[in-house]
């Protein structure tokens, strides 16, 4: 039931509306973000998202006067039923005429009465989830207490392209693992075929979503759809405890110089040593040719599909690296001699200097410059054993030509490393722009999405970066391909203008930065308005905008943790086979 809150005194169409409260109705009740329904004689009504609150006192002096006595109380009782008008401000965000939702274009007469929305107000505005296309997201903010499930269509979200941004620890990855698993319900409820890469820094896809403190508190989608997923970890850890994984490392072998300059990008080389890259391979290789039988009689089989080999090794670096050949025996091929392997490596390595320094010293300079940045891979999983190159071939051809959902993990050991996170993810979409480029002409079946869920997606999207980065191209220009590239980023204002503006749908967590909050908001109605509630936002607490939803609105994010259930009952609706608890763990 409605409950009167106050009257319309001002309204405008870009300014919003201002309501004056009732006596009885205390603002201390009201919350910026809510939402209220404002009532006209016309019999339109107006959906209103609450932005501002305060109240205004005519007599200042007579509190003043009594300050400290005995008199206080009351005067103040007094001045606030007699002397003071409390209001609410808001931006119209929607409005009822006869049974049709319109948005914008009219504003409610003098003297509309706002109320406390219904059950039934919110249905009305919001629609209802059918957990086929429509699925429940978030409960609104409202003035008065209705429990309704606003629903957010899969079909426009996940065909057109959306993003996630808000600082860390608002929310960002329990609500993804949620649209995740909403995905996995509407493409196997055969509503859409579509693929899903998803790189979880953290492991809270594969593994476990976490809290502030870092403690699991529910399983992430990999291990809910233990059986729809591929999982790739970095860390051998995980591929010990579980036996579902697989073990991913970046492949340094037989690459070709595009991919290895996507690989080195976040290393930020020197231009010079880009410049000359060809150059210093052409070195590399020669050199290789002439060393071949040398290694081999060393018990290592190294050819010309290492020459990126060439590009990390100096005198300060060979140690590191047959430490590595000593502890790691995914690094490399070969069961021979490490001593020997050494003494050849040295040999190699001088080899190599004293053919690029023939050719130019300045080549040289580049050269050597190269390596010094390049060194920093030695301390990472990478991998000399063509098996891993072969992976990422499996990896794109599952995604694109497949049924593949896939899940690559660099939780454990290695999720605050950006550089391997940034090489690996670069390695992988190259491979998938080059696949698209050579099967454009051929029909490949029709319907199929490939979804990328990015994280810190400016790393890959940013401004002045996404115009060279294999994902930037594939998000601007491979949609009419099935592609969509999902950025979730805590700083939406360093995404290339480009990009953000081929996002249909924003859900938009707490951020601080104006520029962030403005960036965020390019494409709602009257950003300045939602401008000043975003830095307002608690934990869980977001705005969503945009096709995949019908009007815009402030939304606590159903919790992920307490759907779980329900999410694993609908599959098994489906026909994708019942979930078991002990399924959830692995071995």
């Amino acid at each position: 039931m409605r409950r009167e809150l106050g009257i319309v005194l001002e309204a405008s169409a870009s300014d919003g509306v201002k309501v004056l409260l009732r006596s009885g109705v205390n603002p201390e009740d009201i919350e910026v973000g809510s939402l209220i329904i404002i009532e006209s004689r016309s019999g339109r009504t107006f959906l209103v998202l609450i932005d501002d609150i305060g109240y205004t006192t005519e007599d200042h002096e007579i509190i003043k006067d009594v300050e400290g006595m005995e008199l206080e109380p009351g005067v103040i009782r007094f001045v606030r039923s007699r002397l003071s008008k409390s209001y609410i401000k808001g931006t119209i965000i929607a409005y009822r005429d006869g049974d049709r939702v319109r948005r914008g274009g009219r504003v409610p007469e003098l003297g509309s009465h706002a109320y406390t929305p219904t059950y039934e107000d919110i249905q009305f505005y919001y629609g209802e989830a059918d957990w086929s296309i429509r699925y429940p997201v978030g409960y609104p903010k409202v003035v008065g207490e209705v429990s309704y499930e606003v629903p957010i269509s899969m079909e426009d979200l996940f065909n057109l392209n959306f993003g996630v941004f808000g600082k860390a620890g608002t929310g960002k990855t329990f609500l993804s693992n949620l649209l995740i698993a909403y995905g996995i319900l509407y493409s196997l409820g055969g509503r859409g075929r579509m693929n899903l890469l998803v790189f979880d820094m953290q492991g809270e896809y594969a593994f476990d979503v976490l809290d502030d403190r870092g403690n699991p508190v529910s399983s992430g989608v990999g291990r809910l759809f233990r059986d729809v997923f591929t999982i790739y970890v970095l860390d051998e850890e995980y591929q010990n405890k579980y036996s579902h994984v697989n073990l991913l490392r970046l492949p340094l072998y037989n690459l070709s110089r595009e991919e290895l300059e996507y690989i080195i990008d976040p290393l930020e080389p020197t231009p010079g040593f880009k410049n000359n890259l060809s150059a210093i391979e052409k070195h590399i290789k020669n050199a290789l040719n002439r060393f071949i039988d040398r290694f081999k009689e060393a018990g290592f089989e190294i050819g010309s599909g290492h020459w990126i080999l060439g590009l990390l090794i100096a005198p300060y670096t060979i140690e590191r690296i047959v430490n590595k050949v000593k502890s790691d025996q995914f690094f490399i091929g070969g069961s021979g001699s490490v001593e020997e392997f050494k003494t050849v490596l040295d040999e190699f390595s001088s080899y190599i200097r004293e053919a690029i320094k023939g050719d130019s010293p300045a080549l040289l300079s580049s050269y050597e410059a190269g390596v010094r940045r390049l060194s920093t891979l030695i301390d990472l999983p990478i991998s000399f054993i063509d098996k891993y190159n072969k992976l990422i071939d499996d990896i794109v051809n599952n995604l694109y030509l497949n049924d593949g959902k896939i899940i690559i993990s660099f939780g454990g050991r290695w999720s605050r490393n950006s550089i391997l996170y940034m090489a690996l993810a670069n390695l992988i979409a190259s491979r998938l722009k080059n696949l698209i480029d050579s099967r454009q002409y051929e029909r490949v079946e029709e319907g199929r999405k490939i979804i990328i869920l990015l994280e810190e997606a400016h790393r890959f999207l940013g401004r002045g970066v996404s115009i060279y980065n294999p994902f930037g191209k594939l998000a601007r220009e491979y949609r009419k391909f099935g592609v969509t590239v999902v950025p979730i980023d805590q700083k939406p204002s360093e995404l290339d203008p480009d990009v953000s503006s081929m996002l249909w749908t924003k859900i938009v967590f707490n951020l601080s930065d104006e520029k962030d909050i403005m960036d965020a908001l390019i494409g709602i109605d009257y950003p300045s308005r939602y401008k000043r509630i975003i830095p307002t936002l608690e934990r869980g607490e977001a705005l969503i905008y945009g096709i995949g939803i019908n009007i815009p609105t402030i939304l606590k994010i159903l919790n992920y943790s307490e759907l779980t259930d329900r999410l694993k009952d609908e599959y098994d609706k489906l026909g994708g086979g019942r979930l078991e608890s002990s399924d959830l763990y692995g071995d």
